[in-house]
């Protein structure tokens, strides 16, 4: 009898995965969509239960499990899925900047820059991540640009990591911005954290850009920077 209810206890966890899955993946926004930080965390509780269960094979390992995989499974939530995209400046405004744009040959990008608003961040709130460049493409050409953005912690772990394809929002040369909004967990803890571009147009890697900014419990604690990287 204590066999099997030790057996049990090491394994249970694959039972209770689903119900895990399905009860916390069932957290929808106020406009109907699925709250991601919700479900992020409930498949990260199951699998680190499940990895408690092999592991330690006792209901404090699967609890133990349970707690550091619904961490993790939480950080997915940083990145939203959807951006904004505008086109803020038309392709006479970038022909009068940098001249006309190429007859053939790859795209040219000018003027990447990326910064989080606002600088002073608040646990519990959410602010807006912009990247903005202009783009100079040959007539008729089309183009696919996308762009990574990641997170890292104080302790330069990456947190979420989502790569954006812009293709169908660059029609042609112009300049162009895209906005994330990003969520900041209320329990995220205080301290310097980092994050990071990088923008490939038409699969070559043209740019990179890495800043950090400082988040504090009341978002009295400022400090954002932002350097330009070659690749």
């Amino acid at each position: 009898m204590l066999t099997r209810l030790a057996h049990w206890q090491g394994w249970g966890a694959w039972l209770v995965m689903p119900f895990l899955v399905v009860t916390l993946g069932c957290a929808h926004t106020q406009d109907g969509t699925m709250d991601k930080k919700t479900v992020g965390a409930g498949i990260g509780a199951a699998v680190g239960a499940a990895i408690g269960a092999v592991t330690g094979r006792d209901a404090k390992s699967v609890a133990a499990g349970a707690v550091a995989g619904a961490a993790l499974g939480y950080a997915a939530g940083w990145l939203a899925e959807k951006y904004a995209a505008r086109q803020v400046r038309n392709a006479e405004q970038v022909k009068q900047a940098y001249g006309a744009p190429p007859v053939s040959g790859p795209p040219q990008v000018h003027a990447y820059k990326t910064w989080i608003d606002p600088d002073a961040i608040r646990r519990g709130t959410a602010a807006g991540w912009v990247s903005s460049f202009d783009v100079q493409v040959p007539p008729g050409m089309q183009t696919k640009v996308a762009e990574e953005r990641l997170f890292l912690d104080p302790d330069g772990n990456t947190i979420s990591r989502r790569t954006y394809d812009y293709s169908g929002d660059v029609t042609g040369t112009g300049g162009y911005e895209f906005e994330l909004t990003i969520p900041i967990p209320a329990n995220a803890p205080e301290g310097k954290y980092s994050y990071e571009t990088h923008l490939t147009v038409d699969g070559a890697p043209k740019d990179k850009l890495q800043g950090s900014f400082q988040i504090a419990a009341d978002g009295r604690v400022s400090e954002v920077t932002v350097a330009c990287v070659t690749p």
